[in-house]
């Protein structure tokens, strides 16, 4: 029952990526309808502004720092985790907008890890960190 509610609600979120992205924030809610979770998307802006940071998606993951980066990507996206437990595992899953899983792989401690995507279309990607105690989800853009 879980695993069908899961896979319902992983498609409902990517087929409506677009719709629920327009303010940038996603949120999770449980079977009674309480806020689990909430997700924050630095999408880049029309106002083209000189800075190296700009295609860069940081974010706080418990007392770990993630950066994703460069987003949008023409072909090689780069996941680094800073301030982690040396010890921990974590797992990169990427899906495509059907929710198909593209690319696996899993990463340890503070660490760095390149995705190669040039092989797929262009078009908006889910990158899903997992670690043993959490998850999360960035949009990714391949131009």
């Amino acid at each position: 029952m879980k695993k069908t509610l899961y896979i319902f609600l992983t498609v409902f979120f990517v087929c409506n990526l677009p719709l629920i992205c327009q303010n940038n924030i996603i949120y999770e809610y449980d079977f009674a309808g309480n806020r689990t979770s909430r997700y924050v998307f630095n999408l880049k802006s029309n106002n083209k502004q000189e800075n190296e940071d700009d295609d860069v998606l940081r974010h706080k993951f418990g007392e770990r720092e993630v950066h994703v980066y460069p987003n949008p990507t023409k072909g090689e996206l780069t996941v680094e985790i800073w301030n982690g437990d040396l010890e921990e595992n974590y797992r990169l899953v990427l899906f495509d907008v059907q929710g198909k899983q593209l690319i696996e792989t899993k990463l340890q401690g503070n660490n760095r890890v390149p995705l190669d995507l040039s092989l797929f279309p262009s078009g908006t990607y889910i990158l899903i960190l997992y670690s043993s105690d959490a998850k999360t989800e960035y949009k990714i853009i391949k131009e």
